[in-house]
């Protein structure tokens, strides 16, 4: 049996050159949700027909806040050359806290357990975090009623 570091150490050598190759030759194009017009794109992908009310975008390009014309927020989220969306459901968050401009949000989804969203001040974080607890909040009511 041939020694352990011998088989792996060849690989992890060949790995780290690819993602230098790749990152080099700038064929690595991440996305940066810097306009709405991205957004809007990954919404209508997988909400159709869902009108969109508002959309606010983070201020690091790394997540957006959307609000739909039904009152449920979602979350887009930049991952690489994709974009990942979810809505904000009372089932689907744990938690939701805020300092100064950042908003914090734990997900009940293994794979996004964790959204950190960057506003311009703690106002626009505040006023963000409001909508979202409120949406949570009527959505829940209207469950617990039906």
């Amino acid at each position: 049996m041939p020694d352990l570091m011998t088989v792996i150490a060849p690989s992890l050598i060949a790995i780290v050159l690819m993602v230098g190759l790749i990152r080099l030759t700038g064929l690595a194009h991440p996305v940066v949700l810097d306009n709405e017009k991205l957004v809007r794109h990954a919404i209508e992908e997988h909400f159709v027909d869902e009108p969109i009310e508002r959309i606010i975008l983070g201020q690091d390009g790394r997540c957006a806040l959307v609000l739909m014309d039904t009152g449920t927020p979602a979350l887009v989220r930049a991952l690489g050359d994709r974009m990942v969306v979810r809505r904000l459901t009372s089932s689907m968050v744990k938690s939701l806290s805020g300092t100064e401009a950042i908003l914090n949000l734990k997900l009940r989804d293994f794979t996004w357990p964790r959204a950190r969203m960057v506003f311009e001040n703690a106002t626009a974080r505040a006023n963000a975090q409001s909508l979202i607890e409120a949406q949570m909040a009527n959505h829940s009511e209207a469950m617990a009623h039906a």
